[in-house]
């Protein structure tokens, strides 16, 4: 289990086979599954999920990690970087889903900074985005928050959505 940030509040690392149970209680809540495009996930479900993410690690050099609360050490959350096809281009998302009980505390706005400053330094990346439905206006507060701006709408998997996006060098001006 390698660790790939810290902040000052949070530890991200890989993800392993044992998260599953914790990872379940995020991805099997209704309430934090809302604005999922596809719904609640099975204990089954969210295992593949993680050797997804797991094998993603190798063929990408990145992928969704757990989000620790140094405090605790218990896994409150995923944050990280996917490859996503939208609008038939290949961009990397920042992407964030936290326990029910860790929300309003401003742990995903802390991370979210966290995987994005990692994709500007250290994976010399110049854009990343959020895909956000518009309801969802909790995300769009954590993307705004981190210098995300609406940049299009559109359809991702047959949902309407947000791009948000920030680039590299809009940070350093």
């Amino acid at each position: 289990m390698k660790i790939i940030m810290e902040t000052e509040r949070l530890i991200l690392r890989e993800c392993t086979l044992e998260d599953v149970g914790a990872v379940h209680q995020i991805y099997g809540d209704p309430k934090i599954m809302e604005f999922s495009l596809k719904g609640t996930q099975s204990p089954e479900q969210v295992q593949k999920m993680l050797e997804r993410i797991i094998s993603e690690y190798a063929t990408e050099g990145f992928g969704n990690w757990a989000v620790l609360e140094k405090e605790s050490g218990q896994l409150i959350g995923i944050c990280g970087l996917r490859r996503q096809v939208v609008d038939d281009i290949a961009q990397p998302e920042i992407s964030y889903r936290f326990n029910a009980n860790h929300h309003g505390k401003g742990y995903a706005t802390e991370a979210v900074r966290a995987v994005r400053d990692f994709a500007f330094n250290s994976l010399s990346m110049d854009r990343v985005i959020s895909i956000i439905e518009p309801q969802n206006l909790a995300s769009v507060r954590v993307a705004c928050k981190n210098g995300m701006q609406l940049t299009r709408e559109t359809t991702f998997c047959g949902v309407s959505v947000g791009i948000f996006s920030v680039e590299a060098n809009a940070l350093k001006k």
